[in-house]
């Protein structure tokens, strides 16, 4: 049976609010935002954990397009945290935001995925969007290989190398 591996860049709410750092040591206006549970497994060098997070669900929207499109896909998922859901809920942030970026057989046309995490008092209980775009879905049980990245990933090239850095990292353990 082949391995397969995850490797993941954990990027907290996107390019929008910066580094997982910040958020863990921020004594007031981030407090309060809760962070999706995982287990560490290991520990590497060079900041590189394994981790498993159990299955949650999450809600999430999609995107086709040449670059990522990170504040469209982002301010969809907030409008849907700030009401825009059947119940005109508000939803309390969650920390990491996830980006799934997929080639597509266009050349450099590709597939992304942002989701955020659903908080746990609603996990069973989530508000469905109203947007057609915002979905929720279960996000299986998954071990994946990830380091912290600061600063701002606002191009793809920037994902790139970080992308392909990881991936070196990855397979070389």
């Amino acid at each position: 049976m082949s391995k397969s591996i995850i490797c993941f860049i954990i990027t907290v709410f996107g390019s929008v609010y910066g580094q997982l750092e910040f958020f863990s040591r921020a004594g007031s206006a981030f407090a309060g935002v809760e962070m999706a549970n995982y287990t560490l497994l290991a520990e590497y060098g060079d900041g590189l954990e394994l981790r498993l997070y159990p299955a949650r669900n999450v809600v999430c929207t999609t995107y086709r397009a040449f670059q990522v499109p990170s504040r469209d896909m982002f301010m969809k998922l907030f409008r849907y945290i700030d009401g825009d859901n059947e119940k005109s809920a508000k939803v309390d942030m969650t920390a990491p935001v996830s980006t799934k970026v997929s080639p597509t057989s266009g050349g450099d046309l590709r597939s992304y995925e942002m989701c955020f995490y659903l908080p746990e008092a609603i996990q069973m209980d989530a508000p469905k969007p109203r947007n057609l775009d915002v979905y929720i879905k279960n996000r299986p049980e998954m071990k994946i290989y990830t380091r912290k990245v600061g600063g701002y990933m606002r191009s793809d090239p920037v994902w790139d190398q970080e992308a392909s850095d990881l991936q070196v990292i990855c397979f070389s353990l």
